[in-house]
């Protein structure tokens, strides 16, 4: 595979449509609406996840690798051009897509907003059984199909918590729990998503770190080959100037 892109999302409710949905007084403010459903979905299942037809997406975080370049980037604001923005990059590279939790979240919270946002193409990911290794430095043709690899479904337990941050600290490397709905959503409310782009950038670094061992478990990355992909790592990320990259190497200690 020529490319691989890891992905990372952070979302909070979607305002305008749970007013919509369930018919709330418009003197309601918007954190008042969002109480309204945190409280209706914690009463229905014990925790703030709204289902996806009531999560806007507010950022998505990518890691890129190709044979050419290491990439951190993230797309924020309006939900429908960021959703496109991802997919004309999926269509751009053609790449392997990893993600920590893709077809339990991933995969289909992209549908769902992609149908309610009518977004053109691009949201067609296919589930691969088996992670191919990326091929750094290799001349391989692109391929016209785009897997999706879940590592989530490789590493846990089913029904149990992720363990993203419990892995990532045993193997060494920065550790990020992903927010809680509440606080994701108080973080935009009080217009501090760029913390919020932090710890997404922060996570799709760590998955791909994970990834990377993952491989090697697995036989398809010899350790030397690992060892090196993580200093040219090193060596990328000491160049950019992207918050989230900056607090990852300061974290990441040797």
């Amino acid at each position: 595979m020529s490319a691989t892109l890891v992905l990372s999302v952070e979302t909070i409710p979607d305002i305008n449509r749970i007013r919509r949905l369930f018919a709330l007084d418009a003197t309601l403010s918007d954190n008042e609406v969002a109480e309204y459903a945190f409280q209706r979905q914690r009463a229905q299942s014990g925790n703030d996840h709204l289902p996806f037809h009531l999560q806007q997406i507010q950022v998505v975080s990518c890691v890129l690798r190709t044979p050419e370049r290491f990439e951190v980037f993230s797309f924020v604001g309006e939900e429908a051009a960021l959703l496109q923005a991802v997919c004309d990059t999926v269509k751009r590279c053609e790449p392997q897509i990893v993600a920590w939790d893709a077809l339990d979240r991933i995969r289909p919270l992209f549908l769902c907003r992609g149908m309610l946002l009518n977004i053109e193409g691009g949201i067609h990911w296919n589930l691969t059984e088996k992670a191919r290794a990326p091929c750094f430095g290799s001349a391989e043709a692109l391929r016209t199909e785009i897997p999706l690899f879940d590592l989530e479904r490789q590493l846990e337990a089913p029904n149990m918590p992720s363990r993203l941050p419990v892995l990532a600290q045993l193997m060494g490397y920065p550790a990020q729990s992903e927010p809680e709905a509440a606080h994701a959503w108080r973080l935009c409310a009080e217009e501090h998503v760029v913390d919020l782009q932090i710890t997404c950038e922060q996570r799709a670094l760590t998955t791909y770190l994970i990834f990377l061992r993952m491989l090697q478990a697995q036989g398809q990355l010899d350790v030397q080959s690992r060892v090196a992909e993580e200093g040219f790592l090193r060596q990328q990320l000491a160049q950019m100037t992207i918050p989230g990259t900056v607090r990852f190497l300061q974290d990441w200690r040797p």
